[in-house]
């Protein structure tokens, strides 16, 4: 009736149908999208209270511009926050299970054990698989992030320590800028471009007291190149908008799976399937942490955030990885590298000014 009130506008967010199980919180995110996008549009119709069959009165309205700015702010930096905290320890985990199992085949394992639970998970909160674009973009996506930058990486880590693993990584924010506006997806935003500089910077800084280490130069090569390969996957992503994360990387991972494989047997690794606890938890841990967590969550970023400022995470996790690797693995850490770090997290802040607000941050685009 036009008398009926419009219900109370923390309930109107709170309510969801992904709200009964967990594992549907992705799912939830994107209904909770919509509905708060049309909540906005009816705010924004300016239309007399009782036209329509709802009436929003002055506080209820003001409640619900609250509600909606308070969800979409903080959205993605809590996302963005747990891909540092994952990946910061999986450099140190593949680090660790590389001395049990050949590293290019400890990759295959992770990825045949992680697509079919990311395909599950998909049938369980009914999303839908990728098709035509989309399909073609979560393969291209699949093979250079799962399968060309896994097999570089875990090969590189045969020799390189998970730190300066990692501090490689942070090269990511300058190759993504660059290669997003040469691909035409983003614009090359000066303060973006700064942040990079500055990060890499940092990363010059870590690398005067690491040099320090006696690291081969194949291992060092291989580990920027799978940097360089990840880059290249988060701007074919962002052309490729998903209907789901979960969908595109179970597909991207099955893509990477055969990757890898083919490149263990051109190295010609022993395909023994492990037999110890110590060999099978860094491959169910990366399996369950990297490929189901903070993969996921990643890809969700680049659909809903710039891509440049995604990448960014490249740059966190080695001040983490840095530190787990410290820690667990007693490698030796110079004054240079704790400067480095600090010069790092500037670079962040000025990347994603948390403290501005931004249309971007909490606007982007979403797949359709």
């Amino acid at each position: 009736s036009l008398g009926q009130e419009l219900p109370y506008p923390a309930k109107l967010v709170r309510d969801g149908d992904g709200l009964e199980s967990g594992a549907r919180l992705i799912r939830f995110d994107e209904l909770l999208r919509e509905r708060v996008e049309a909540a906005e549009c009816f705010l924004h119709r300016d239309l007399p209270c009782d036209v329509g069959g709802y009436r929003l009165t002055r506080d209820a309205r003001a409640a619900l511009h609250r509600g909606v700015g308070d969800y979409r702010r903080p959205m993605p930096y809590l996302v963005f926050i747990g891909c540092c905290l994952i990946w910061g320890s999986t450099f140190l985990a593949i680090r660790i299970g590389n001395e049990a199992v050949p590293p290019v085949w400890a990759a295959t394992l992770r990825l045949m054990l992680a697509a079919p639970l990311l395909a599950g998970l998909v049938l369980a909160t009914r999303e839908r698989f990728p098709r035509g674009p989309a399909l073609r973009g979560a393969l291209l996506f699949g093979i250079l992030n799962f399968g060309v930058n896994l097999s570089l990486l875990y090969w590189g880590e045969r020799v390189v320590p998970s730190g300066i693993a990692a501090v490689l990584y942070a090269t990511m924010p300058l190759s993504t800028a660059l290669i997003a506006a040469a691909m035409g997806v983003e614009r090359l935003v000066p303060r973006k471009l700064m942040a990079a500089l500055v990060a890499i910077l940092g990363v010059a800084i870590i690398f005067a007291g690491e040099l320090k280490l006696d690291v081969p130069l194949e291992g060092l090569i291989a580990v920027f190149l799978a940097a360089t390969a990840a880059s290249l996957s988060s701007v074919f992503l962002k052309r490729a908008p998903q209907p789901s994360a979960i969908a595109a990387n179970a597909v991207g991972a099955a893509a990477g799976a055969v990757v890898c494989a083919a490149v263990s047997l051109i190295i010609g690794e022993d395909h023994a399937l492990p037999t110890t606890v110590a060999a099978w938890w860094p491959i169910v841990y990366l399996t369950i942490a990297g490929s189901l967590g903070a993969y996921v969550l990643y890809t969700w970023l680049v659909q809903h955030w710039p891509v440049t400022n995604a990448s960014m995470v490249g740059v966190v996790v080695p001040v983490i990885a840095v530190i787990l690797g410290a820690v667990a693995k007693q490698e030796q850490r110079s004054p240079e590298s704790y400067v480095g770090a600090a010069v790092v997290l500037i670079a962040v802040l000025i990347a994603l000014q948390p403290w501005a607000r931004t249309r971007s941050a909490g606007t982007a685009a979403v797949a359709k």
